[in-house]
C-alpha cells in the first residue's frame, strides 16, 4: 500500500484511559513504581483535555474506561466503556488501545492523564510512519508509554502492532499487569534499538515503520527529585509522572 500523509483536515483523536482502582491495587503498583498516584477527582484528566483544546484545534477527545467508573469531564469527551478488570489496570489499558484502533480511524494520540500538551501536534503526522513512540536512554524502560502516536496510513498495520504489543505483554509480562508490563513488553519488542541518542529517527520493526521522538521534547519529565514548575525551551509535551503531579496545576494556570 502506498503511504499517504496527514492532510491537516482529519480530526486527530486524543485518547486517554482511566479506571478507578482499589487501595490494594494502588499498593501493588507502588511496589513497582513507588511514586504512582491515582486521579480520583479527575483533576489531572481535565487539565490534560483542556491543554489539548488550547493547542490542537482539530481534535476529538476520547476516554476509555470500564463499565462503572464515574467522571466529571466536559461534554465533548466521548466516554467509551468496556468490560475490563480494574484490578489489572495496565493490562486493561493495553486491551483498550487495541479495541480503539479496531473501532476508530484517523490519526490517534494515546496519552496519560498527567500530561500537558503545549503545542499543536498535528505536524507529527505529516511524516510517513505507522507508529510513533517516545524514548529516553534508560536501561529499564527506554520507551515511555505515556504518549504514543498512531498514523492512519495503514490501519491493518496499526491494529496488528497493538495486538502484538498486547500479546507480548500478556504472554511474557502478565505478572506486571498492575503496573509496568506494557513498557516491559515494548522494550522486549524493540530490544535491538540503541537508545543512547537524542535525535528523532525511524526504525523498521518487522513490517512496521516506527517514528522515535525523544522524551526531552515530546514526553518531558524532570528528574525524580527536581521541581517541574517551569517549561523548558522547545518542549511540546510535559508528563507529570508520580510525585511531579503536584506541579501540574500551577504550570497549567500559567499557560492556559
Amino acid at each position: 500500500m502506498i503511504g499517504r500523509k496527514y492532510n491537516g483536515k482529519k480530526k486527530i483523536n486524543f485518547v486517554a484511559f482511566h479506571v478507578d482502582i482499589t487501595e490494594n491495587t494502588l499498593k501493588i503498583a507502588k511496589n513497582v513504581a513507588k511514586n504512582v498516584e491515582s486521579d480520583e477527582n479527575n483533576q489531572f484528566l481535565n487539565m490534560m483535555f483542556e491543554s489539548v483544546r488550547k493547542f490542537n484545534e482539530n481534535h476529538k477527545l476520547y476516554l476509555l474506561t470500564d463499565k462503572h467508573t464515574k467522571f466529571n469531564t466536559a461534554c465533548d469527551v466521548n466516554i467509551l466503556r468496556y468490560d475490563l478488570d480494574n484490578n489489572l489496570p495496565i493490562l486493561s489499558r493495553s486491551q483498550c488501545w487495541s479495541y480503539f484502533i479496531h473501532e476508530y480511524d484517523n490519526p490517534t494520540i494515546f496519552l496519560d492523564s498527567d500530561i500537558l500538551i503545549l503545542s499543536d501536534l498535528s505536524t507529527i503526522f505529516d511524516d510517513n510512519f505507522d507508529i510513533g513512540i517516545t524514548y529516553r536512554n534508560w536501561d529499564k524502560w527506554p520507551v515511555n508509554a505515556g504518549i504514543h502516536f498512531v498514523n492512519d496510513i495503514n490501519r491493518d498495520l496499526s491494529i496488528n502492532f497493538y495486538k502484538e504489543w498486547y500479546d507480548v505483554f500478556s504472554d511474557k509480562y502478565s505478572y506486571q499487569s498492575v503496573w509496568g508490563g506494557d513498557q516491559d513488553a515494548i522494550h522486549y519488542m524493540l530490544k535491538n534499538i540503541n537508545f543512547n541518542r537524542k535525535d528523532e529517527f525511524y526504525y523498521n520493526y518487522k513490517m512496521y515503520k516506527l517514528k522515535l521522538m525523544h522524551c526531552d521534547i515530546y514526553n518531558y519529565s524532570s528528574e525524580m527529585n527536581e521541581k517541574m514548575d517551569i517549561i523548558p525551551k522547545n518542549v511540546k509535551v510535559m508528563h507529570f509522572k508520580g510525585n511531579r503531579k503536584k506541579f501540574m496545576k500551577n504550570v497549567w494556570i500559567n499557560i492556559r
